[in-house]
């Protein structure tokens, strides 16, 4: 724009018009930028940007989104049953959530319904209970506190691990109740929650938000005490297929060490894949969770498991 004789306005306006269902992006320096600008972009096909970056970058977005806009008809179209609506909403209706929607042993029950492999646990009301739950299961075992108040149980000493046999199982009940005393003396302690201790794998979590303008989303990342510190995570709209699963995995930095690095075993990619489309799906299907959070899962060569969850669900008084 600053020559009259360079002035290629109309050419542009005459190719929009020509074109009118392809986008035109133009690239612009000179002194009357704001007129050319204005110029280029009465019609609204064509649109002029500060940078060849950022005019390069939105067709990459355009691209994206012709991409994602295939998969949503592919997805949509698919015939499979992902996972059992009617089930999952016949153990939410049943759950006892606390005063902010919380739920801890109901949310495993939610996810072993979608088909998610769960590590062994019992409930205790106290410690007669306690003794009686653990002769079902295989030490070592940990405990974790179940509390409508306590969220967060590896801050409160609701968790103890590493459990290797019926003495310890009582020593340990006692110093939870102990430390969540000494944490918080208003706890509310509905019991104890007596688990299996799972095998060495690597750790994920699996995450998911109702967002108020995006709708259900889904993240993947990290999982264990690391989830808040190395902050590496992915986001996708759910629900996702298993192309898009696989997608999210690949674009974690703890990505090599799931597929093995010097000389460790690999772990099993589709388990996480598989955990990654039902959770999805529960969160697209179950308007009633706003929020959940699976961490860990830890993965190994054979599979995937659920160690621990929790679930926030809607309009709790």
């Amino acid at each position: 724009p600053k020559y009259e004789a360079y002035d290629c306005t109309n050419h542009i306006t005459s190719l929009a018009s020509e074109y009118p269902d392809k986008p035109i992006a133009c690239w612009s320096y000179g002194i009357d930028i704001a007129g050319f600008t204005e110029a280029i972009e009465k019609d609204g096909t064509t649109m002029v940007f500060p940078s060849l970056e950022n005019a390069a970058t939105t067709f990459a977005k355009l691209i994206q989104y012709r991409e994602n806009k295939n998969r949503l008809s592919i997805r949509h179209t698919a015939s499979a049953k992902v996972i059992d609506s009617f089930a999952i909403g016949s153990v939410i209706s049943q759950a006892q959530p606390g005063p902010d929607g919380y739920l801890f042993t109901d949310a495993l029950e939610i996810l072993q319904t979608c088909g998610l492999a769960v590590t062994p646990w019992r409930l205790a009301a106290n410690e007669e209970e306690l003794v009686e739950v653990a002769a079902n299961l295989t030490y070592p075992l940990c405990l974790k506190v179940v509390s409508s108040t306590i969220v967060h149980k590896s801050d409160s000493g609701g968790i103890k691990l590493g459990i290797d046999d019926q003495q310890g199982l009582i020593e340990a009940y006692r110093g939870l109740h102990s430390d969540i005393a000494q944490y918080d003396p208003l706890a509310k302690i509905d019991g104890v929650m007596v688990q299996e201790m799972a095998s060495k794998g690597k750790e994920v979590m699996i995450g998911g938000k109702r967002d108020p303008v995006f709708g259900p989303c889904l993240i993947l990342g990290t999982g264990g005490i690391y989830t808040e510190i190395f902050h590496d995570y992915v986001f996708r709209l759910a629900p996702v297929n298993e192309t898009e699963a696989e997608e999210m995995i690949a674009e974690l930095r703890l990505a090599p060490l799931l597929t093995g690095v010097r000389g460790e075993a690999s772990c099993h990619i589709p388990s996480i894949v598989d955990a990654l489309v039902k959770v999805s799906h529960l969160l697209a299907q179950c308007e009633e969770i706003i929020e959940l959070d699976v961490n860990p899962l830890i993965v190994d060569g054979q599979g995937a498991v659920v160690v621990d969850a929790r679930i926030f669900l809607e309009n709790v008084q």
